[in-house]
């Protein structure tokens, strides 16, 4: 009897229990229940990946990256044009002393039995003394071998000049060395030209 009595209340039961829960799936509280426990686990997720991320757009740039830096720091670190740092036009030459030139002008003219040039590049007391010098080389065939002058110092009126080097000279096939080193030559200034004007 007690057996029967379960098998027919189980089913009832089951009926009122599937009436039960439809009801409650109808109502808005549980329907606000549900929601919740839908959403648990979402909110449940941990939240630091997304608190942790920041959006773009919040975030400053830094200075260097800014366009107005980028901007005004480009010329500042342009280096000037290379044709600016070097100077126009050629490069400075050293310019002989009139004097020295004066001399060397002279042995050249006497190495080329130039008598023109030399009585012009003699003041007036050594003109007759050039032109003797010059005469004496004509046959000579002389040419000048790294010569170099510089003034030595000064006597009187003079200015003295000193230079090194040789004169080659080669007469009936024989060659001979002059060292220019054992002569000091005076010079002064005459009709506003420096001369040569002897030895010292």
């Amino acid at each position: 009897m007690q057996n029967r009595v379960v098998r027919c209340v189980w089913p009832l039961a089951l009926a009122m229990l599937a009436i039960l829960l439809a009801a409650c799936g109808a109502s808005p509280g549980t329907a606000a229940l549900n929601t919740a426990t839908l959403a648990a686990p979402t909110s449940t997720t941990p939240a630091a990946p997304t608190a942790t991320v920041v959006p773009a757009s919040s975030t400053p740039l830094p200075p260097a990256a800014s366009p107005s830096a980028a901007t005004t720091a480009t010329p500042a670190t342009t280096a000037p044009p290379a044709a600016s740092a070097t100077p126009a036009g050629p490069a400075p030459t050293a310019t002989l002393d009139p004097a020295v030139a004066a001399v060397l002008a002279y042995l050249q003219a006497r190495a080329s039995t130039d008598l023109a040039a030399a009585t012009n590049l003699s003041c007036k007391s050594w003109k007759s003394k050039a032109a003797t010098e010059v005469t004496s080389f004509r046959s000579m065939n002389a040419k000048l071998v790294g010569v170099t002058c510089r003034i030595t110092g000064s006597a009187g009126l003079y200015t003295l000049v000193g230079c090194g080097g040789k004169m080659v000279t080669t007469y009936g096939g024989e060659a001979r060395d002059w060292d220019l080193s054992t002569f000091v030559y005076q010079v002064i200034a005459e009709d506003g030209q420096w001369k040569m004007c002897g030895y010292h």
